[in-house]
């Protein structure tokens, strides 16, 4: 998907100005973002890039849609202090 057909899912409700409401087909959120920021990270972590960051640990299998949250599971659960590189 080209920057163009993203831009053209971040429609406003109202005025240009929000709240934001996902457009992506499909899309299983119904609720409304506040910013296009949050929408934009909704876009990539969601529908272009899911499941881009897998745990480095062996034997865990688990695969986050943002490197913030594998850095939280790392933490919580591996107790490595979150020191993890993109893959």
């Amino acid at each position: 998907m080209d920057p163009d057909e993203i831009m053209q899912l971040i429609v406003p409700r109202l005025n240009h100005s929000g709240p934001f409401k996902c457009q992506w087909k499909d899309c299983q959120y119904s609720g409304h973002f506040s910013r296009k920021a949050v929408l934009l990270r909704h876009i990539e972590a969601m529908h272009i890039n899911p499941g881009a960051y897998d745990c480095p640990e062996p034997n865990c299998f688990r695969s986050f849609n943002r490197k913030d949250n594998l850095m939280a599971h790392s933490r919580n659960v591996h107790r490595d202090g979150g020191q993890v590189s993109a893959s």
